[in-house]
């Protein structure tokens, strides 16, 4: 059945794939990259090249439907629902420190300007929801105003996943760099398209099966490393060699080419929060009713117990909260 899928899906993939590099050959300002296997096989990555010299790699997901949920997991898991998904395109990692920083500089230099020019309407400017300060864990979560995506209480290099960026933060990025490419629009996947891209054509727990004992090959998490933090955590019995975030794609990808969809950061999308599936994602759509202060995020963390890093487990907060475990992926679209 599987089988099926996929090759009732390349043709799919393939036409997403000739747009995509139909509307770059219009563009001057942008590059695409993409390997010729990439029409026969769409686990292998793209990579689009934005003017500012920004790149990001995205994997090709074919168009299916699958059971969104867990009957085992939590109530906000249920009821089961079968989903619907035309093909899209995910980046293969979650966003680094390096990626965020280009738009970081940007920010700063607009404030800058922003704070210069006495005509700027300020009950416009879209940064007035920027997170300040971080909330971490130590034991506990506490709130700390020292603490930002540049400094999240731990050592990170360039190519770790960007954390403590709240909804807004994310949100905030994806409006200016869609404001850097006239080929292509970013986003944040939907709860749906996120659960989808983590099972990989399975119904099990994680996308091997229901075993975690897996964990360790394919994502960063609380393993026996992080017991010299916290020894009371119910850790994974492996070791995953990394006590907080590790630099994106340091473990194996999924079966659909995606790395650390389990584990290193938690990643927002796009949904509002709902605690039960009392609505239908029957297209693959963002739920954008009920409590949308709280926005869902989604994958475990760099400190998450193995039944918190899995397809189907939901998780919230504030859209104002930034943590020190919460990054993002993109979605790419054609314009």
């Amino acid at each position: 059945m599987r089988l099926q899928l996929w090759q009732s899906s390349l043709l799919i993939a393939a036409s997403l794939l000739s747009q995509i590099v139909m509307a770059d050959v219009a563009s001057k300002a942008d590059t695409l990259q993409v390997e010729a296997s990439a029409l026969v096989q769409p686990v292998n990555p793209l990579t689009v090249k934005l003017a500012n010299g920004l790149q990001f790699s995205f994997v090709a997901l074919p168009a299916g439907a699958f059971r969104m949920g867990e009957a085992r997991g939590q109530r906000d898991e249920r009821p089961l629902h079968t989903v619907k998904l035309a093909a899209f395109y995910l980046q293969t990692h979650e966003v680094t420190r390096a990626q965020y920083a280009v738009f970081a500089k940007h920010r700063s230099d607009s404030s800058i300007a922003s704070a210069n020019d006495s005509s700027k309407d300020s009950s416009k400017d879209s940064s007035k929801n920027s997170s300040t300060g971080c909330w971490f864990y130590d034991g506990e979560w506490r709130f700390s105003e020292a603490l930002n995506w540049q400094n999240p209480g731990y050592q990170q290099a360039a190519h770790h996943p960007v954390v403590c960026v709240s909804w807004f933060d994310v949100q905030q990025f994806i409006e200016w760099l869609n404001t850097q490419s006239t080929a292509f629009r970013f986003r944040l996947p939907t709860e749906a398209e996120w659960e989808y891209a983590a099972r990989a054509g399975s119904s099990e727990r994680y996308f091997w099966g229901e075993s975690s004992a897996k964990l360790c090959t394919y994502s960063n998490i609380a393993d026996q490393t992080i017991l010299s933090l916290f020894p009371t955590f119910s850790a994974a019995t492996c070791t995953d060699g990394y006590m907080r975030s590790a630099p994106v794609g340091q473990f194996a990808a999924s079966p659909w080419g995606l790395f650390d969809i389990y584990g290193n950061a938690w990643e927002w999308v796009q949904d509002c929060w709902n605690a039960r599936y009392d609505f239908q994602h029957l297209q693959g759509e963002a739920r954008l009713q009920g409590d949308c202060d709280r926005r869902v995020f989604r994958g475990g963390g760099w400190g998450d117990i193995p039944r918190f890093a899995r397809s189907a487990l939901r998780n919230r907060t504030a859209a104002i909260n930034a943590k020190d475990d919460i990054g993002f992926r993109l979605v790419l679209e054609r314009r």
